[in-house]
């Protein structure tokens, strides 16, 4: 029974292309269920810092800069609100800079972002 209605459903879809945004709109409203939404950016994918090791150490972190941080949005733009949202762009920084320490041997590390 499912299957006939995606199937009815995909047919509307390609054979009315006027209509693909409203189903498109309505599919990501009420049928995908996103683990993360922010950043320009939605997936349903499982988290990377959703693990019991590097993910654990993560949250800890964006929980204490939450807490931690006067955000002065005259400057960045950010509060702790909007925080939650840049998470996935923390993490790529996260996991860069562990692994430059990682696989390099250096006593000077100069970033740039």
């Amino acid at each position: 029974m499912n299957q006939k209605i995606v199937s009815f459903v995909r047919k509307i879809y390609w054979k009315y292309p006027k209509l693909r945004p409203l189903m498109t709109l309505v599919h990501s409203n009420f049928f995908i269920k996103p683990s993360f939404r922010g950043w320009g950016m939605t997936t349903e994918a499982v988290l990377p810092w959703d693990d019991e090791f590097q993910g654990e150490i993560f949250r800890k972190a964006h929980e204490d800069a939450k807490k931690s941080f006067n955000f002065s949005k005259d400057v960045t733009g950010t509060t702790s609100k909007t925080l939650d949202g840049l998470m996935w762009r923390h993490w790529v920084v996260s996991y860069c800079i562990n692994h430059v320490f990682k696989f390099t041997k250096s006593d000077f590390y100069n970033f740039v972002e």
